[in-house]
């Protein structure tokens, strides 16, 4: 029975570098509208910016406690949302 939970959270955390990886990359089709055909057109700045924060706070908090799967996705998140947060600062007519 430990062996078992050993494994499955051994297979979860694993599980975890995807979904650390994933993440950001979902937010790349807004990314590319914005960098690409420069339209800001419905995207709300202050939604944006609030979720670069949110993802540097995440981004301390596994560095603090060491959390690769956190740091990874936090790290690529907090890349990702601040490059919208800027398109928008910039692209916004």
């Amino acid at each position: 029975m430990v062996a078992s939970r050993s494994l499955t959270r051994t297979l979860f955390d694993d599980g975890m570098y995807a979904v650390a990886l994933v993440t950001p990359v979902l937010t790349l089709p807004q990314l590319v509208l914005i960098w690409t055909n420069r339209q800001t057109a419905g995207v709300s700045l202050v939604t944006w910016a609030a979720y670069t924060v949110m993802s540097g706070v995440w981004l301390i908090y596994s560095l603090l406690q060491r959390q690769k799967p956190l740091i990874l996705s936090q790290a690529c998140l907090f890349v990702v949302d601040f490059a919208v947060v800027l398109g928008v600062v910039i692209f916004r007519t």
